[in-house]
């Protein structure tokens, strides 16, 4: 595996398994325009990001599971002040080969006079990650790994135990609801 392209090679992995370390600065020499753009969130890594991996192999089908975190500091969402946060969550994540269609000499894709060119999958199919060629990629893995782990808010240990200051139905306990004084309120008609 390449250090700088996270890549594994399918070929690599033995049957018994094998173990991957990966230490990386998160989002080195990433857009952090695109895919793995954290700045609406305001977090900030205070280490490379750690991954102690396992990968399995059968055939074409590869599994890679372990741990992935590192420290980072995101505002609060009462004081904006930086609360310091570890992410440390599981990765378990089968990949399937991909399945390619081969196109007949000197066609091209959409050249079919089929009505319906839609692919069909099935719903396992869909669950799956997929991976072409003799290499799986670990970065894309990963980051999107932890986009959908990362909290959306976190508050100050300070602030846990006040009360919300926002209700989910819009209003605090034992306040008047603003429109409850129109009720008594008459009109005469002119």
């Amino acid at each position: 595996m390449s250090k700088d392209t996270l890549k594994i090679r399918v070929e690599d992995i033995p049957p018994e398994g094998r173990q991957v370390h990966i230490e990386e600065p998160f989002l080195e020499g990433k857009n952090p325009q695109g895919t793995y753009d954290t700045r609406s969130l305001g977090m900030e890594t205070q280490a490379p990001i750690r991954a102690d991996l396992e990968t399995e192999r059968v055939g074409t089908i590869v599994r890679i599971r372990g741990l992935v975190h590192f420290p980072y500091t995101m505002p609060c969402a009462r004081s904006n002040e930086p609360v310091p946060c570890e992410f440390s969550e599981p990765l378990d994540i089968t990949l399937r080969q991909a399945a390619v269609e081969r196109l007949p000499a000197g066609s091209k894709a959409g050249d079919s006079d089929d009505e319906d060119e839609g692919i069909a999958l099935t719903q396992e199919e869909m669950d799956d990650w997929t991976y072409t060629g003799e290499e799986i990629d670990l970065g894309p893995i990963l980051y999107e790994h932890i986009a959908l782990n990362l909290p959306v808010k976190v508050v100050a240990e300070r602030f846990k135990d006040a009360p919300e200051l926002a209700y989910s139905d819009g209003e605090a306990p034992g306040r008047q609801k603003p429109f409850e004084v129109l009720k008594g309120l008459k009109i005469e008609k002119p």
